[in-house]
């Protein structure tokens, strides 16, 4: 109920505030917050990938390269809504990750090439806190630095105190490192939910936060966890699919921990071509099967049968097309 809270109808302004060292685990979420929240403040290892993405110098920093392309195309997603994704502007640096090392301040955007960013820079944290403090709802997950060394943990310190300072916000704190850091800085008692089942809130914001209330499929590549499904399940029809394989045996079982198998296209039995719909109906009667039309153009552009689908599953704008007028019609989550 916090988490619907939030993401349903939040009070705005409405701020995020997104740490920690990797842009891959927190891809889905910062593209669905670009939809709801209303500024979001990022921080932590994470903040030098999007830095270096606009070309601006990071030293030795902490970098994911392979996504450097991704932080772009979610700075462009945030131009396209209309959106703040707010970036350090100084830093506090050390030579390395050393527990020993003194910090340095970098007072300005670009990090010299020796050094290493460990955390948001005071104007930074100014900048941060003045945001947080004019929220009507806040969530964060992720430190802004190294905050387990003291040297580096003023930034992440400011961003709790803000938080748990602005009584008239809704506040969150979603799990993981962000959720120790309120509980060493003795701030848990200040917000109105603190997250203690680890990254599953996180991975709760991955759920299109206008889809929670429809019927929802689910492929499962492992992008999600088994608890945010459970908790995404709570809110609407949401069903998980397990993929076929190319080679399915006779004597093969349905994946228990998913809602149903489901078969899409051309499979193989003992090196005999067989049609999907065929295969489906063998399969069905041994459990939960379903014949899936995975369709990213028209429905009506292509001279198909809906009905004889199970289920048919759509991108967002073809969902809320044609989710009155049919039955089996599913949105295609990531």
């Amino acid at each position: 109920n916090t988490l619907l809270k939030m993401t349903q109808n939040p009070d705005r302004p409405f701020v995020a505030v997104l740490g920690g060292a990797k842009v891959a685990d927190k891809i889905y979420v910062v593209l669905n917050l670009l939809k709801k929240a209303d500024a979001i403040l990022i921080g932590g290892g994470m903040a030098y990938t999007f830095l270096k993405a606009q070309g601006i110098p990071v030293g030795q920093s902490l970098v994911e390269d392979d996504k450097l392309d991704l932080a772009r195309e979610i700075l462009h997603e945030a131009e396209l809504y209309g959106k703040n994704i707010y970036l350090p502007i100084d830093h506090k640096c050390g030579a390395s990750f050393s527990t020993t090392v003194k910090s340095q301040i970098v007072r300005t955007q670009d990090i010299p090439d020796e050094l290493i960013g460990m955390d948001i820079g005071p104007k930074t944290r100014e900048l941060y806190v003045k945001e947080i403090a004019g929220a009507k709802t806040v969530f964060w997950n992720g430190p802004m630095g190294v905050f387990e060394q003291e040297e580096f943990q003023k930034g992440t310190l400011a961003v709790c105190e803000a938080i748990a300072a602005n009584g008239n916000a809704f506040t969150v704190c979603g799990g993981g490192d962000s959720a120790a850091a309120v509980k060493q800085f003795g701030y848990k008692d200040k917000f109105s939910h603190v997250s203690t089942g680890g990254g599953a809130s996180l991975e709760f914001c991955m759920v299109p936060f206008n889809m929670l209330e429809k019927k929802a499929a689910y492929l499962n590549t492992g992008v999600w966890s088994k608890k945010a499904m459970k908790e995404a399940k709570a809110f609407g029809e949401v069903v998980e699919l397990a993929a076929s394989t190319n080679s399915i045996p006779m004597d093969f079982d349905v994946p228990q921990d998913c809602d149903y198998m489901h078969i899409t296209t051309n499979n193989t039995i003992y090196g005999t071509e067989i049609s999907n719909r065929k295969l489906a109906e063998i399969y069905k009667k041994k459990g939960n099967v379903r014949l899936v039309a995975d369709m990213s153009s028209d429905i009506l552009s292509r001279p198909i049968d809906v009905s004889q689908y199970d289920m048919i599953y759509l991108n967002e704008n073809l969902f809320n097309k044609y989710k009155d007028h049919y039955g089996n019609v599913y949105l295609k989550l990531p």
